[in-house]
């Protein structure tokens, strides 16, 4: 699942980069799981990218940076991490 802005929810890689575009959210929340099967590339999002696993390994890892995530966050540590994150990667206003 990947939400975008406040009203947005998909459930693949390409429905969120469509997304992305039309809305033009400051952050996009990722699930790196939704992009099984479909070949990431570079500078897919217009936003900043906080990416969700429930596994941090080195593949998790490559596949945030080849999205462009600003960070990977583990999904055990959501409650702690993703409010912060999305303050800190929005811009300040």
């Amino acid at each position: 699942m990947c939400l975008v802005g406040r009203v947005s929810r998909v459930a693949t890689l390409p429905e969120a980069v469509s997304k992305t575009s039309k809305l033009h959210p400051d952050v996009v929340v990722l699930d790196l799981n939704i992009s099984e099967g479909v070949t990431p590339k570079h500078g897919l999002f217009n936003a900043r990218v906080a990416a969700t696993s429930l596994r941090i390994d080195d593949e998790s890892k490559t596949l945030a940076e080849i999205i462009g995530a600003a960070k990977l966050l583990d999904k055990m540590e959501l409650a702690n991490e993703l409010i912060p994150t999305i303050l800190q990667l929005s811009p300040v206003g």
